[in-house]
């Protein structure tokens, strides 16, 4: 196998990782407190070191570690929240908003 195709194979078993980091953690935020949420919170400790391990392996075969999947993340959790004020802000007849004292391009606007 190419180094260029075990990279790419690495890099989306990081992808992966990350995907299952996220599950869990989400999962156990969504459950609250007890031992459960506690039990499923030592499970993504576990992804995490397979992901630096990864991306050790993707070091020393002199590529770059993936971050695309946690970047498209971060992205989208933006948008979805800039979608919901947006809502909200609608639902409360904002006079920022119907009087055009927003900035539509700034971020926050």
């Amino acid at each position: 196998m190419e180094r260029e195709e075990t990279v790419r194979l690495l890099n989306k078993d990081i992808e992966d990782e990350h995907g299952a980091i996220f599950q869990y953690l989400n999962n156990a935020y969504a459950i609250g407190e007890g031992e459960i949420p506690c039990e499923i919170e030592a499970i993504p400790r576990g992804e995490m070191r397979h992901l630096d391990w990864l991306a050790e392996l993707i070091g020393e075969l002199d590529g770059v570690p993936s971050v695309e999947r946690l970047f498209r993340r971060m992205r989208d959790d933006e948008q979805y929240h800039a979608e919901v004020f947006e809502d909200l802000l609608a639902a409360e007849g904002s006079p920022a908003r119907a009087s055009g004292d927003v900035d539509e391009s700034s971020p926050a606007g």
